[in-house]
């Protein structure tokens, strides 16, 4: 296996349930992806690539920001490519989508000016295979840009130990699927190890106070119940829960790692 995510074998129910995550998670983010894209250096005639886009949200989004250049996004499921471009390419007029493997990029060398990808990298198998590619296809003096979590900064205060038992067992299913829970911290290591030069790394907190425990919760741990067989995963969150309920207002922390670099 070279990923640990796999939309299109999902049940039609979980698809629905998980494009309803995917957007609240983009709308979560967004803000601060479009400024950290513009701080950046992104400019109205630049051509992006959006690199395991799911259903295009913020491909849609950053094609706001560049209307004289285009963005594109690419997926391996051909079901979020359905999505894409039935409900963000209409709304944008210099948006594509395409299906592909972020291992095999279907662009010429030297395409793009910016290529992006966010939490795809804790799904690959082959971070470094992908991150190559990336940088085959950006310009000379452009910039590739990974956004991923990091679990060894997902926490609870007061924590619980339900809470830990089912992120441990989150973290353990990931490695067996081929990902990784912990790719945040690698990131620029990675990056540097690929021949980036000018490599940075950013961490952005964000927490409960933001939107809340309970979505905070859905976002961040509920959903990777799919990694557990059912009724484990179904009694362990039902065992946070019950936890949380005696808990003195808890506030959860999530790390969400930035590494960019220029080629």
């Amino acid at each position: 296996m070279t990923h640990s995510y796999d939309f299109d074998r999902f049940t039609d129910q979980r698809r629905r349930a998980e494009i309803q995550r995917l957007h609240q998670q983009a709308n979560v983010m967004l803000g601060r992806e479009l400024r950290l894209l513009r701080t950046l250096g992104l400019v109205p005639q630049h051509h992006f690539l959006e690199v395991g886009c799911g259903p295009g949200f913020l491909t849609g989004a950053v094609a706001t920001l560049i209307p004289q250049g285009r963005a594109v996004g690419l997926d391996l499921s051909k079901s979020m490519m359905a999505v894409a471009r039935t409900v963000v390419a209409p709304e944008h007029p210099n948006v594509s989508f395409e299906q592909g493997s972020a291992y095999e990029l279907p662009f010429p060398d030297d395409s793009f000016d910016f290529v992006y990808s966010r939490l795809v990298y804790q799904h690959l198998a082959q971070p470094l295979t992908a991150l190559a590619e990336a940088r085959r296809v950006v310009k000379p003096g452009g910039k590739v840009c990974v956004l991923d979590i990091d679990d060894g900064w997902l926490s609870l205060h007061p924590n619980t130990p339900a809470f830990e038992a089912f992120t441990q067992a989150v973290i353990q299913a990931k490695e067996q699927g081929g990902g990784d829970r912990h790719v945040g911290r690698k990131l620029a290591w990675m990056m540097r190890h690929s021949g980036f030069s000018q490599v940075q790394q950013k961490v952005e907190a964000f927490t409960s106070l933001d939107v809340g425990l309970e979505p905070f919760l859905a976002l961040t741990t509920y959903f990777k119940a799919g990694l557990l067989d059912p009724p484990t995963a179904t009694a362990m969150i039902q065992q946070i829960r019950a936890e949380l309920a005696d808990a003195d207002d808890p506030v959860g922390l999530a790390g969400v790692f930035v590494a960019i670099g220029t080629v």
